[in-house]
């Protein structure tokens, strides 16, 4: 999973899948797809850097580290 700026909105990209993302309002480091299928969680250490991020998608979590 890639995750990217592009034209100021943060997108995501999972093999041939993907798109722009929206925040989740009055939440932080929360977003969802356009469509609401998938919902992302991104986790930020003490220097408030991500360094994982979790995915809600059909039912299941899936978490992942930064690489």
């Amino acid at each position: 999973m890639e995750f990217s700026l592009k034209e100021g909105a943060l997108t995501v990209q999972a093999g041939d899948q993907g798109g722009a993302m929206t925040p989740i309002k009055e939440t932080t480091d929360r977003f969802e797809t356009l469509d609401s299928a998938a919902k992302f969680t991104f986790f930020r250490n003490e220097e408030k850097k991500i360094i994982k991020v979790s995915v809600e998608y059909q039912g299941m979590v899936f978490e992942g580290k930064k690489e």
